[in-house]
């Protein structure tokens, strides 16, 4: 963070060092970020914000005296200066349940009146994302193609242009969704959606896909894929991609 702040901050005017400074090297780091952000939100009046991303690592395992740090560097003078902008896959107080981060943390009074789950592309994004690939091919796919695409790629971005570029090398003939279903391409991109998941996540996907009874433990994680997206509905289980779903029931019936 400190090396981000000066970087950012070249070509301003140096500030004036901290007059004292701890003998540890991470308190030294920690009390020149202060200084800097000092000086940058203070005295030259800008706004700072700093974009953690992939942060699950930091909020389950990092110590919380030090992730506190974050709250500290923000009320010290910068509160309507000082931003965070954290990506997780994971909720934030589920990856802290181990330092019980929801009741423990002023970092974590910042993040939760404002936690947001990324979804997949509204129909208006997905839609002209495809007729931008279609108005690209020597040989536009008719509309109706396109609709078919939508619908079983489900919004997802990646999986709409894979599905895209399967059918325009080699359109599907007699039964569409089962050929597209099998396809190894399209199957690894299911995969990989799959693998992205965090690993609970990934195994309320194949509970659920499997018909399995839902654990009072799990509603979260179940809740937070409705946030993200990945499941519409929850009762019966329905999933954003006919084609993932397909994916999904079989790895599961694989695994049986």
């Amino acid at each position: 963070m400190l090396s981000a702040v000066v970087q950012s901050t070249r070509a301003l005017p140096e500030p004036d060092a901290p007059k004292v400074l701890p003998l540890d090297d991470g308190e030294r780091m920690f009390e020149n970020l202060k200084s800097r952000i000092a000086w940058v939100c203070q005295q030259l009046n800008h706004k700072v914000m700093f974009v953690l991303d992939d942060f699950d690592g930091v909020l389950e395992y990092m110590p919380l005296p030090e992730l506190e740090k974050l709250n500290v560097l923000r009320s010290d003078g910068n509160r309507e200066k000082l931003s965070y902008l954290v990506f997780t896959k994971r909720l934030p107080h589920i990856l802290g349940r181990n330092k019980s981060l929801s009741t423990n943390s002023k970092f974590y009074d910042l993040l939760r009146p404002n936690i947001y789950a990324l979804e997949p592309y509204t129909p208006d994004d997905a839609g002209q994302m495809l007729q931008h690939l279609n108005d690209l091919v020597p040989n536009p796919l008719p509309k109706n193609d396109l609709a078919t695409i939508y619908k079983i790629a489900g919004r997802h971005a990646r999986l709409l242009k894979i599905v895209f570029e399967t059918w325009v090398k080699q359109p599907a003939t007699g039964l569409r969704f089962e050929y597209f279903a099998n396809h190894p391409d399209i199957r690894r991109e299911c995969e990989r959606i799959l693998e992205k998941l965090h690993r609970q996540e990934q195994d309320v996907c194949r509970l659920l896909a499997a018909g399995g009874e839902l654990p009072e433990e799990y509603r979260d994680t179940a809740n937070h894929l409705m946030r993200r997206g990945v499941l519409t509905s929850l009762n019966p289980p329905q999933w954003f991609s006919p084609l993932f779903a397909a994916y999904l029931k079989g790895v599961t019936k694989n695994q049986e």
